[in-house]
């Protein structure tokens, strides 16, 4: 099957993959690359207004977060799913220099201490919204640092798919969110939406 028709198929096979859920990430693009952008689609099915505190910048995704916790409650996981093997590829990093300690966690730490209600992401009831994610397949952060998926130079086209998902902690809203932005959020009417969230799978395409 040539990656056209691969393409094709899975888009048929997903078209009803997020359909009568409560919020739905539907992904826009046809198929991701490394280094390409990943549009997601979010609608708000329910009848309430929700929030979620997804971040959307280039730092958030090139992993200098200092823990996993952190990772979960800010970004929306993007997974590659090995269809040969029926289960999700792991990532692995390299750690040459100490990078993530000087420009990565500091990075990242002087961003949270900054976000305001402008960095949350709110969803009226009944409407949608549409956010851009950066997407790493190999992520070089300097000469000696880098991230990627596990066996990443073995993978073929046609072998797997890529999907999002996510899924706020309540636990962790007290300890990222300051009491300002979650006083706001709730002055405004909006609600925390603590379900979990999964996209429809598109094709990871390899150059």
């Amino acid at each position: 099957m040539n990656i056209i028709k691969y393409i094709v198929f899975v888009m048929l096979s997903n078209l009803a993959f997020a359909q009568n859920k409560e919020v739905v990430f539907e992904i826009q693009n046809s198929f991701v690359q490394d280094s390409l952008m990943v549009a997601v689609k979010i609608t708000n099915n329910t009848d309430k207004d929700i929030w979620l505190p997804i971040d959307t910048s280039t730092l958030a995704y090139d992993q200098t977060m200092s823990d996993r916790y952190t990772r979960d409650f800010f970004t929306i996981s993007q997974i590659i799913f090995d269809k040969k093997l029926n289960k999700d590829v792991g990532v692995q990093g390299v750690e040459g220099s100490d990078y993530f300690f000087t420009f990565g966690y500091l990075a990242w730490d002087d961003r949270m201490k900054n976000k305001t209600i402008e960095d949350i992401v709110l969803i009226p009831k009944g409407q949608s919204k549409i956010l851009s994610l950066y997407f790493y397949f190999y992520h070089r952060l300097n000469s000696l640092d880098y991230f990627c998926f596990i066996d990443y130079e073995n993978f073929e086209n046609g072998q797997y798919d890529f999907y999002l998902s996510y899924q706020m902690n309540p636990e962790s809203i007290d300890k990222y969110l300051s009491k300002e932005i979650l006083d706001e959020l709730k002055a405004k009417g909006y609600e925390p939406y603590f379900g979990k969230i999964e996209s429809n799978r598109v094709p990871l395409v390899i150059d």
